[in-house]
């Protein structure tokens, strides 16, 4: 547990909380009313913090009685509803998600009734995790949509009855919120040595902290690979120039660092920080850094260990690598269902699976130790999991293995944790999903690479560029359309980061300003580009029309 102030301390916290308390700092630097302000003031603040919650924001959205979903069986999708009668809306649109983010397969949707709705659930967590009291005593709070009900994991020590009433005191229901004894989110740092590989997949050994390599990416204009933030040499803060990625681990130096945010202040007294995910990103470079050797890269692609295993426990998968058959990435999943089956591919357990035991838990990941209070680093939403993950593992791929060679990229592997606060029980993984890995990296589009050409490696440099208004009235249809140097081109358009179309143009009408990405790519080739474009909308703007 972490200390508490007291005496000429607590004085001190007495008179700031007159001048500070209800005010939290958010990632632009600017103040926001906590609870106890205006209710659309408050309504402003939550929908800021969870912009990118994925799913059950989506689902809420267009039906405000739903109260969570989960695989309760192979096959077959849970949704909770708190009033049966708008259960259609929900279906529909949890049908809609399913076909977007590519998950195969037929999946049967069942309806059943719940006390609380999501976004009831979801305030409440919010008012435990702005509480000063409630906030030092919890290492972990998310929704479990199983139970339908906040779950708040606490230290084994934590005084729960103390805690109870602290939360119900908050106006959250008894019966809302469960307390259950956990553990502190553990990062996966040590080394394990593995074998240079050319060209770079995801899922290799890395240095200089020993850690996995997650997935290749462009960030605007920029080539990155995704690791985990505490795999760099400053977790949460930027690297000094001379600090490179190597593979191996005493290999040629490829990577540096442009990507690792030190999150916002929030809490009590901006004593806390806060981040949206724990990831950190490097530029690759076509040359050693340091030696000038020529690197290779297969964007899109990951390694694969030869064997696979479910669970926690001892077992573990194989280092041994299948260089002539890698996984290709042939999708991205923005959220994760409870329930769902998923990987994850590490140096220490090799390539394992399991599943989702909660889509978006509030983690409580480091602690800096500083008078009068200590400091936690908080991320804002990170899956549970009960994959196996130990040391080493840490920044590697999680995905969704499609069969054959297919996978459907997830997020980035952090570390883990002992559920139910059991110190001797096995690691179970725990990762940032890709939602909120692009909110924490929300100053340009980032895609994922469609596999390149040939065994990989062979991306190569293209433009393309969007045709069309960029200024258009209030929902008004009006269409776009591209130029490319990529012959036969694949195609996807998003509006706001989601998918729109595939087709050589686009038609869209839009209430506010939105952003047009554009991806084309042409597999054969291994060409690749991107385009963005803003669009404002104004009744001023020139009138359009469909082409």
């Amino acid at each position: 547990m972490r200390s508490q102030p007291g005496g000429s301390v607590a004085l001190i916290l007495a008179l700031a909380t007159s001048l500070a308390i209800g005010c939290e700092r958010t990632p632009t630097g600017e103040e926001a009313p906590l609870i106890g302000a205006s209710a659309r003031t408050r309504e402003a603040t939550k929908a800021f913090r969870h912009s990118g919650a994925g799913y059950a924001h989506e689902v809420a959205s267009v039906a405000i009685d739903y109260s969570g979903m989960f695989y309760s069986a192979p096959g077959e999708i849970t949704v909770l509803m708190k009033n049966l009668g708008r259960r259609a809306v929900a279906e529909s649109r949890v049908r809609q998600i399913l076909a977007r983010s590519r998950r195969r397969g037929h999946v049967r949707i069942v309806v059943a009734p719940a006390k609380f709705s999501y976004e009831e659930l979801d305030e409440w967590r919010d008012r435990i995790f702005q509480s000063w009291e409630a906030a030092r005593q919890f290492v972990g709070l998310a929704i479990d949509e199983r139970a339908n009900k906040v779950e708040i994991e606490v230290l084994p020590q934590a005084d729960q009855i103390q805690l109870r009433s602290r939360v119900i005191a908050l106006g959250v229901p008894a019966d809302a919120f469960s307390i259950v004894a956990g553990s502190r989110t553990r990062e996966n740092a040590d080394t394990t040595l593995l074998q240079r590989h050319r060209p770079i997949r995801g899922g290799l050994h890395f240095g200089p902290t020993g850690c996995t390599l997650g997935p290749l990416a462009k960030w605007g204009s920029d080539t990155v690979v995704l690791i985990s933030s505490h795999c760099s040499e400053l977790k949460w803060s930027a690297d000094p120039s001379n600090t490179f990625l190597r593979q191996p681990y005493f290999g040629p130096a490829w990577g540096r660092e442009i990507h690792d945010k030190n999150g916002w202040k929030c809490h009590f007294l901006w004593w806390d920080r806060c981040r949206k995910a724990e990831v950190a990103a490097y530029q690759v470079a076509s040359v050693d850094l340091e030696q000038g050797e020529s690197q290779r890269y297969a964007f899109g692609e990951l390694v694969r260990p030869i064997n696979r295993v479910s669970g926690p426990g001892l077992t573990l998968g194989s280092k041994k690598i299948d260089v002539a058959n890698p996984l290709v990435i042939d999708g991205v999943a923005e959220d994760v269902i409870v329930g769902e089956a998923i990987d994850k591919i590490g140096t220490n357990t090799g390539w394992t699976f399991g599943e989702v035991t909660n889509a978006c838990s509030q983690r409580l990941v480091y602690v800096a130790n500083s008078v009068p209070v200590d400091h936690g680093r908080y991320v804002e939403c990170m899956v549970l999991t009960d994959y196996n993950s130990k040391s080493g593992d840490s920044g590697g791929p999680v995905f969704i293995y499609n069969g054959g060679s297919s996978v459907t990229i997830l997020g980035v592997n952090f570390g883990n944790y002992n559920p139910n606060g059991d110190a001797h029980a096995e690691h179970t993984g725990i990762f940032s999903k890709i939602s909120y890995i692009r909110l924490d990296m929300s100053a340009a589009p980032l895609t994922f690479f469609p596999p390149a050409g040939g065994g990989g490696g062979g991306w190569q440099s293209h433009s393309a560029t969007i045709i069309g208004p960029e200024s258009v009235r209030p929902n008004a249809s009006c269409t776009w359309s591209l130029t490319s140097t990529v012959a036969d081109p694949s195609i996807e358009w998003r509006v706001d980061d989601e998918p729109v179309g595939t087709d050589a143009s686009f038609t869209f009408a839009g209430a506010q300003s939105f952003r047009i990405d554009l991806v084309v790519w042409n597999v054969a080739a291994g060409a690749w580009t991107t385009a963005s474009k803003n669009v404002s909308v104004s009744s001023e703007a020139s009138e359009c029309f469909i082409e």
